[in-house]
């Protein structure tokens, strides 16, 4: 089998977007969306919500579809370092960017929430990415995954972000303000959201600069993986494991 096309390396391309895993969303989309309007599976895990709004829910046991995980993985030839399977409900929240830096950071720190809607790079290792799967049809109202354009890629620093205690600097906001805007620091450009019907695949390298988006109208549901080349196996830490662990744990409970 002919190893999918990787987003790691200095020249290669770091996005990729296709519907290689359409099938996955044909197979177990139907069941997601009734786990999630039935409020069964989820975590109890509520601080992602904003002024009492629902805005995401994530799936706790992801049994189910293990072994077809598994299977991906295994076309990538790759470790499974991360899984989850979450909604994006709708909201009348705009943007972050609609405030300044500070506001947003000490507002979402208060209520402890991740910086996913704003513009970020994980700062994980350099070789390893993600793998999205569209699991409905996503349009410009359902929260589309953001990516700077041009795609902007920042090598991994170890403590690069001033604002995490993590020696990865994960969640580490890359931007400034500018005329009211929140924007990655140094390079021109401009957001392209990246919408597509169910199954719609993107393969991106973790330190590029993207950020989530709120979602304004019906649902968005998404499977997210991260995943390890085997040939870089030796970078797969202790605290990588034991994410793991945890999760492989719910996923046979």
């Amino acid at each position: 089998m002919k190893r999918p096309p990787l987003p790691i390396g200095p020249n290669s391309e770091k996005i990729f977007i296709d519907t290689r895993y359409a099938w996955f969303a044909e197979k177990y989309a139907d069941h997601i969306a009734e786990l999630f309007e039935k409020e069964e599976n989820q975590t109890d895990f509520d601080a992602y919500t904003w002024q009492g709004q629902k805005l995401r829910r994530e799936l706790h046991s992801l049994e189910f579809c293990w072994p077809d995980f598994e299977k991906i993985a295994e076309e990538y030839q790759c470790i499974i370092t991360n899984a989850q399977i979450y909604r994006l409900f709708p909201s009348v929240k705009g943007t972050d960017r609609d405030k300044g830096y500070s506001d947003v950071v000490d507002e979402m720190k208060q209520k402890t929430m991740w910086l996913s809607e704003t513009w970020h790079t994980d700062n994980t290792h350099d070789v390893d990415f993600r793998l999205f799967i569209y699991l409905n049809d996503v349009g410009t109202n359902q929260g589309p995954f953001g990516v700077w354009d041009p795609v902007t890629f920042i090598p991994r620093r170890i403590h690069a972000c001033p604002t995490s205690e993590k020696p990865s600097g994960l969640r580490g906001p890359r931007f400034k303000e500018i005329n009211g805007m929140l924007m990655p620091m140094k390079w021109p450009g401009k957001e392209r959201i990246l919408t597509g019907p169910a199954g719609s695949t993107i393969a991106f390298n973790n330190n590029i600069v993207h950020k989530g988006n709120y979602c304004k109208s019906g649902h968005r549901d998404a499977v997210c993986l991260q995943f390890l080349p085997r040939e870089y196996i030796h970078l797969y830490d202790g605290r990588e494991k034991k994410r793991m662990d945890r999760i492989r744990g719910k996923s046979r409970t």
